[in-house]
């Protein structure tokens, strides 16, 4: 399933959010989950789109939350690389993968 999303790059965007709650805050670009919220209402969607902007200097990206499975297929190197097992990422708390649980 590919959750429903919105491209912000203002503040000033945010009454054009038409998603249900809970929602997943984070820059366009980045990895590890950094500047990565999950938000429940509009205040804390507010304050996470500006902590995306101030952190990565980026577009923002605000999806609806789905459940799934995760994985991941590590890779390493770039002129011969080598791929890895294919792994199933699991949560040990938390509810969702913010930066501190990956």
């Amino acid at each position: 399933s590919v959750p429903r999303s919105y491209v912000l790059w203002d503040i000033s965007q945010l009454d054009e959010v038409d998603l249900e709650y809970p929602l997943i805050v984070k820059p366009n670009s980045w990895w590890s989950s950094i500047a990565t919220y999950r938000v429940e209402n509009k205040i804390e969607l507010k304050e996470s789109l500006e902590n995306v902007f101030n952190i990565s200097k980026d577009l923002a990206l605000v999806q609806e939350f789905i459940t799934w499975t995760e994985y991941s297929v590590p890779i390493i190197g770039n002129s011969e690389p080598e791929v890895l097992p294919i792994m199933r990422v699991e949560l040990k708390s938390g509810i969702f993968f913010d930066y501190e649980e990956k």
